[in-house]
């Protein structure tokens, strides 16, 4: 069991070495350290390894000796330009006024340039806003002064321009608590780590980062507006497509016998997507209902609450134990992907799964070596599917599922309609692969697997429903 610890390290020699021993002499193994003091004089990530009670009394021992911080910081820095005459002096009154504000000054930058000003630009670190006020109206006698937005890819910006800043900005949107923002500075420092801390590339990130958790927070209650169509209608059987803004669609099976519903959404969006399906189905709540998961990720499971019954294959439910077990699920094996799911997670309000509320379609007929292997036939409300099994392009478990019957193929994202989505799915799709590079296990794999999945069902008009997009008949 890994775990991650934020340490404040005083700027000084045996710091790291004090706190390492207090690691080692409990018999656990440090994975991971990460510090620049050109980004932090203080900050280190600290990464180790053991079990559950050895990093309880890590974190213990840490703190006492005042290696944790207590409580993170809410604040922003905000970046002020001074123009001082350039003569003696001048500066000492600014900095003076600064200190009786308990303002950190975390960035200052000037270069004398010839001209009879300089232009100090500071980032100071503030965490009451009214403080600001009262600041620049004295300031503001002593110099002329601006606020400007800073350039995060300057090379020495501190931390609390790249973690706290943006931790900070996001807890604020989202109402995190302090463990989520604590989680998400680890993973932030996890991206940067991987990305360079003052290239371009890791500001776009964190902007699409910022993007998404606009999207979570954006389109809630009244604002959840997803198209909803019903491709099917019959004495028998409504088929119900609910589209949300972002994350899976959400497709419904209703029949007097009951309700079958595929895949969820993300949980940020469960009582919008749960409230339209009492809308749309009289007596819901009263009715057998049994929901199907295509696959584990984040955005297909966000109604798991409330089913009773809840199927997925032995693979998919595989990925839940491990996430039970504190172990990397699927897409968190991945080091270059984990940090964006693990952000994922906390921006969409993910609720871990437990793994025993799932079962597991009968999978003795299993075939082997395809790229879509066939599970069992699987009956249900008077609904036949015949479940099968992809190789993993997409992710470990993933589930196509056809009813014969109706001529329906329930796809999951192996194969989904991208010429047809509304608006702001469209724009959300272009975020997560930017993030992860692909979402895909395996881009190839992917697409050999849907290529067989249009082989096994093409020209026969049915009707392929994907994870994302309209429903689309293939002739």
């Amino acid at each position: 069991m890994k775990k991650t610890f934020t340490t404040n390290m005083q700027d000084k020699v045996g710091s790291f070495v004090k706190a390492s021993k207090i690691v080692s002499e409990l018999g656990l193994n440090i994975t991971r350290v990460s510090y620049n003091k050109a980004v932090d004089t203080h900050t280190l990530f600290l990464e180790v390894e053991g079990d559950e009670n050895q990093l309880k009394l890590a974190s213990e021992k840490l703190a006492q000796n005042g290696f944790l911080y207590n409580e993170l910081t809410s604040g922003k820095v905000v970046l002020i330009e001074f123009k001082l005459e350039d003569k003696p002096g001048v500066l000492v009154p600014v900095l003076e006024l600064i200190g009786k504000f308990n303002f950190n000054i975390s960035y200052i930058s000037s270069q004398a340039n010839g001209l009879p000003y300089q232009n100090f630009r500071m980032g100071l670190f503030i965490e009451n806003p009214d403080d600001l006020t009262e600041f620049l109206n004295k300031a503001s006698l002593l110099c002329k002064l601006k606020i400007i937005d800073y350039d995060p890819t300057e090379k020495v910006l501190d931390n609390t321009v790249f973690y706290l800043n943006f931790a900070n900005s996001i807890s604020e949107k989202l109402k995190l608590d302090n463990k989520q923002k604590s989680r998400l500075i680890v993973n932030s420092n996890l991206i940067m780590e991987t990305l360079g801390s003052t290239t371009r590339k890791a500001q776009k990130t964190f902007d699409y980062i910022s993007r998404f958790a606009d999207f979570a927070v954006n389109f809630k209650h009244e604002k959840f507006k997803p198209r909803i169509t019903c491709p099917l209608h019959s004495d028998k059987y409504d088929i119900i497509i609910i589209e949300p803004p972002c994350g899976s669609n959400t497709i419904i099976f209703s029949s007097d016998n009951g309700v079958l519903v595929v895949d969820g959404g993300f949980t940020c969006y469960k009582e919008e997507t749960i409230e339209i399906i009492r809308s749309a189905i009289t007596d819901f709540d009263k009715k057998e209902k049994a929901l199907f998961l295509t696959h584990a990720d984040v955005d297909h499971v966000g109604l798991v609450e409330y089913f009773d019954k809840i199927y997925a294959t032995k693979e998919t439910i595989e990925n839940f134990v491990l996430e039970s077990q504190s172990k990397p699920d699927f897409r968190e094996n991945n080091p270059n992907h984990a940090p964006y799911v693990k952000i994922s997670k906390i921006l969409t309000s993910y609720k871990p799964i437990n793994p025993k509320k799932l079962t597991a379609f009968d999978d003795r007929n299993a075939e082997a070596n395809k790229l879509l292997n066939k599970v069992c036939n699987f009956e249900i409300f008077g609904l036949n599917f015949t479940i099968y099994l992809g190789a993993g392009g997409h992710t470990k478990g993933e589930t196509v599922f056809i009813e014969e019957n109706l001529k329906v193929v329930l796809s999951g994202d192996l194969y989904i309609n991208l010429n047809d989505l509304i608006i702001e799915q469209k724009a959300f799709n272009k975020i997560a692969p930017y993030l992860m590079t692909s979402v895909d296990t395996d881009k190839e794999l992917a697409n050999k697997e849907r290529v067989e999945l249009l082989n096994l069902v093409g020209g026969n008009n049915y009707l392929i429903i994907g994870s994302h997009g309209a429903p689309k008949t293939i002739n």
